[in-house]
């Protein structure tokens, strides 16, 4: 089975970072799709900060939220029961997913593609538990652009640090503008 290595780790500051996520911020392209009573999965959700406004939107439908690293589910757990939101964590690969075929009206990805050796095995794991005719929405960051203006070197250096990081972990940093043909690949 294969495994990605999330290069940014679970440190602190990375997870108050990750939290300031939300559904409008992040998911604005594929939340107004969704209907209430939907099922939804969200693929890497990371803190789940996302995980809970795609709840929202389908309550009382049911979303579930699987990441890599558990640990990290704590906050928006104890917040999905303050809310009484119908929302599920669990540790899960997105290379092997421990659902049944065609069981989510909706899959959402956000950050997890520019991450994995593999997108289009990902991909197609995403694509056998959405139901046929369902609903898939997948963002992924695209570093290839970016550009640093800075007085020091610091910056630069340290972005170039994190880049290698990534290229050693088998991530895609330009992963964002592949997305089309990923999606059409996987479908196959």
């Amino acid at each position: 089975m294969q495994t990605a290595t999330y290069t940014l780790g679970y440190s602190a500051p990375v997870l108050t970072f990750m939290e300031q996520r939300t559904a409008d911020t992040h998911a604005g392209f594929f939340v107004p799709r969704l209907m209430p009573g939907w099922s939804v999965l969200d693929a890497g959700c990371g803190p789940g900060t996302i995980t809970l406004g795609l709840a929202r939107k389908v309550a009382p439908g049911v979303v579930t939220g699987i990441d890599l690293e558990d640990s990290q589910f704590a906050k928006s757990s104890e917040q999905a029961r303050r809310e009484g939101l119908a929302v599920e964590f669990r540790k899960a690969n997105v290379y092997d997913l421990p659902f049944r075929e065609h069981c989510f009206d909706a899959v959402f990805s956000h950050a997890l593609l520019e991450h994995l050796a593999d997108p289009i095995a990902a991909l197609a794991e995403l694509r056998r538990v959405l139901k046929p005719g369902g609903l898939i929405g997948v963002r992924a960051g695209d570093m290839g652009g970016i550009l640093i203006d800075s007085e020091s070197q610091g910056p630069a250096q340290g972005l170039a640090t994190y880049l290698a990081n990534r290229e050693r972990n088998s991530g895609d940093i330009q992963v964002g503008r592949k997305l089309g043909r990923l999606l059409r690949k996987a479908s196959r």
